[in-house]
């Protein structure tokens, strides 16, 4: 969510911790090997594979980050984007990929999970992973684009008969 990831910080805050308060955050653990978040109530882990660590480095080394707290910080106030500046630069980093500019966050983060889902992922985990409270909305909304083949499920009954 376009939330989470504008309240992104290169480590723990002070407050960061615990999920008995509203606030949400986010942060990038002190190893480097996952994001922990706390959002809509709800706490969760999410492990960072080598890629995603090496674009965040690449973020860290080429941004001028002295004492920024945030990971995509507006320079102008020093705080996190809004939700409204954050999708304006997602826009034009999708147009400066020469990307179809209909793509959204939140567009790119259904993909993900239609992806994950599509693969083999497990519902309870990619549910997980999108930060959905129960892992019925995830079969709601995801998984009507799994591609299945009806005949393998059609081959257990014919196990069954033999």
């Amino acid at each position: 969510r376009s939330g989470e990831v504008s309240l992104l910080k290169w480590k723990r805050g002070k407050f960061d911790e615990g999920d008995d308060h509203s606030r949400s955050y986010s942060y990038i653990s002190s190893d480097n090997t996952h994001i922990v978040i706390f959002f809509k109530r709800r706490k969760r882990e999410i492990s960072l594979k080598k890629p995603v660590r090496d674009s965040l480095n690449h973020i860290r080394t080429t941004q001028d980050n002295n004492g920024t707290t945030y990971v995509f910080e507006n320079p102008k106030n020093g705080k996190p984007h809004s939700i409204t500046s954050f999708s304006k630069l997602f826009k034009k980093l999708v147009i400066s990929l020469k990307l179809d500019d209909s793509h959204t966050p939140h567009s790119i983060r259904h993909g993900y999970g239609s992806f994950l889902l599509n693969n083999g992922g497990n519902t309870y985990q990619v549910s997980r992973i999108l930060g959905h409270s129960q892992r019925e909305i995830t079969e709601m909304f995801y998984t009507h684009s799994i591609h299945t083949d009806v005949s393998d499920t059609m081959d257990i009954l014919d196990k069954i008969k033999k």
